[in-house]
């Protein structure tokens, strides 16, 4: 527009003193658009510097003095008379002058909204300054992204032209998608038994190593137990376990639990011994949230993932255990405070270098293999069971462990040192300490909250959308409700964590997606809490990223959340696959038995 532009040195500069020129891009502006740009200084009268005559525009005909956006100004660096100044078409519509004083260049980070709203961030000399100016009728209509600059002041003795770098242009990321769940495999009829053992695997259980082990535990129940007695079923839900983020694995298998336990319930088994592994424990302990006070209900869990020392597993059970392993993995070393909690680290002899699989799935499924081994070989030579183990299964001995020698909140490490302790056998007193974690704490490296009003593209309605605080957002819907953004991240991220407020009885879901991967959902039928903090999957570079939240209402009933305190975080990972296999998820909430009567 107008000529007398150029590239030069990979940056757009004006060539010429004295008038003004313009580019433009056809941009589709049906959705908001963020734009970041480098503008860099022209030199004013006498050829001081610091001045800036500089347009970023949108709904630009191709034409100059056309379009709708920001004009940054500044006289030169004689006067402190920074500004950001809204134009549509030849008229200013709104301004600011900043305190901030602009450099020799400024990056500009800005997005534009279909309502007319802007908002963004001016960086310069170490500096910066946050701005916004509010929804307004735009009269621009044009279908282009313009950048327009005035020339150098013809009256020095040599001239510094303005200069735009590092451009970019971002659409809106596109609305997120409704949640989409497989269907859930139903518990197979009773078969004439009149007890039920029931054993599952994990996140992203449905590989061929972590499936070989449940059927390898099933097959060894098979030939130890009476079959005709005990029905015993391995439960696959891999189709909801293979999840990218393993919160969302988590969350879904409380709700898996809770229906498989109402047809439990349904089939009217006596006795129900539950086995599970890593977030498949969760699967387990929502069975057991359904069963009935009449139903004798026992619980293994295997190296169970419960993070950030919230331990409730096993609260709904008449005797629950948890068999653990203290190497490696964060988030599989808790003290659960329903269960009796037993370490079999020091029992691994095995020489982990000799196996193809990774070090990480060897140490995390040592109990699942231990546990395998005790029921095959429950006591005498080559055992290593020391009583523990399936020695204390309802189905091996016809009764549940006696709490007085087996309480909960207790652990013990195997194998025990006669010498310095009493020895713990099948039925004897417990006198031994639990003992410290032996596993090193891994702390997360939290970013400042993302203020989560000043990111927003697109919503589903003003009406279901809004902000109480500029790091606060609450969505009301009967169906659904939405927003998506575009977030500026400066530092690498693996985990997320956000503060979910919901109204008592609100039965909406909640979804978190970045660049469009479903990375957390909260269903609070099946888990109420006000913190939620989940390992992504995956390692978030800096960048711009999309970010989408949705609530939807299954019921259409109408429900809302407000969600604050969202943080990106870094977890030290010392493999790529301890973060694979790492649930940082925080189920902050009490449960009950549902069905107790």
């Amino acid at each position: 527009m107008n000529g007398s532009l150029a590239i030069r040195n990979q940056q757009i500069s004006a060539i010429v003193p004295d008038g003004t020129a313009g580019i433009y891009r056809p941009l589709d502006f049906s959705g908001p658009v963020q734009v970041t740009a480098t503008l860099k200084e022209m030199n004013g009268f006498n050829g001081r510097f610091r001045r800036y005559d500089h347009s970023l525009l949108v709904r630009n005909n191709g034409s100059l003095n056309t379009g709708y956006g920001l004009h940054f100004t500044r006289g030169d660096d004689h006067f402190s008379d920074s500004a950001i100044r809204v134009v549509d078409g030849v008229t200013e519509v709104a301004s600011v002058s900043i305190p901030l004083q602009f450099g020799s260049s400024i990056r500009v980070s800005a997005t534009f909204e279909s309502n007319g709203r802007i908002s963004g961030r001016i960086d310069s000399g170490g500096g910066s300054h946050d701005f916004s100016f509010g929804p307004r009728s735009v009269v621009s209509s044009g279908s282009n992204f313009a950048y327009q600059s005035s020339f150098a002041d013809g009256r020095a003795d040599s001239y510094t032209f303005a200069r735009m770098d590092d451009v970019s242009l971002s659409t809106a990321p596109a609305p997120p998608a409704p949640p989409t769940r497989a269907v859930p495999t139903p518990m197979p009829p009773r078969e004439g038994a009149k007890n039920l053992i029931l054993v599952t695997h994990g996140w992203r259980g449905g590989g061929e190593d972590s499936a070989s082990a449940v059927q390898r535990m099933v097959h060894a129940l098979s030939d130890h137990v009476d079959t005709s007695e005990w029905q015993i079923v391995p439960y696959d839900w891999s189709s909801d376990a293979d999840t990218v983020s393993p919160g969302v694995a988590g969350t879904r298998a409380i709700g898996i639990g809770r229906q498989r336990g109402l047809e439990i319930v349904a089939a009217g088994y006596e006795k129900v011994h539950l086995i599970g592994h890593s977030a498949g424990s969760w699967l387990i302990d929502g069975i057991a949230d359904q069963l009935n006070k009449e139903t004798e209900v026992q619980l293994t869990f295997l190296d169970a993932y419960v993070p950030n020392g919230h331990a409730l597993l096993g609260d709904t059970a008449d005797w629950a255990e948890h068999y653990v392993d203290n190497r490696l993995v964060p988030g599989t070393n808790e003290t659960l405070t329903h269960a009796f909690n037993v370490d079999v680290t020091e029992l691994d002899v095995r020489d982990l270098s000799v196996n193809p699989k990774t070090r990480v799935e060897q140490v995390h499924g040592w109990p699942v293999e231990w546990y395998i081994d005790s029921i095959r070989t429950p006591s005498g030579t080559g055992s290593t069971a020391y009583g523990f183990g399936h020695a204390l299964a309802i189905e091996a001995t016809g009764h549940l462990p006696s709490e007085a020698v087996y309480p909960a909140n207790v652990r013990v490490s195997l194998p025990v040192d006669a010498a310095s302790s009493s020895a713990i056998v099948h039925g004897a007193t417990l006198l031994v300490e639990a003992p410290a974690s032996q596993q090193a704490e891994v702390a997360t490296v939290w970013h400042a909250p993302v203020a989560l009003s000043m990111l927003t593209q697109q919503v589903s309605s003003l009406d279901d959308v809004t902000f109480p605080t500029d790091e606060a957002v609450e969505l009301n819907t009967t169906s659904s409700a939405w927003m998506s953004g575009l977030l500026e991240v400066s530092e690498p991220a693996n985990m997320l964590s956000m503060r979910t407020i919901l109204p008592a009885g609100a039965d909406g879901i909640l979804t978190v997606y970045l660049d469009e991967v479903l990375v957390a959902e909260l269903d609070p039928t099946v888990l109420f809490g006000e913190y939620y903090v989940t390992y992504l999957g995956f390692d978030l570079i800096p960048g711009i990223h999309s970010l989408a939240l949705r609530l939807d209402s299954p019921t259409g009933f109408e429900t809302s959340v407000e969600i604050s305190q969202f943080q990106l975080g870094m977890i030290p990972e010392p493999t790529s696959l301890l973060g694979a296999w790492l649930l940082a998820w925080y189920p902050s909430a009490r449960r009950r038995r549902v069905a107790n009567f």
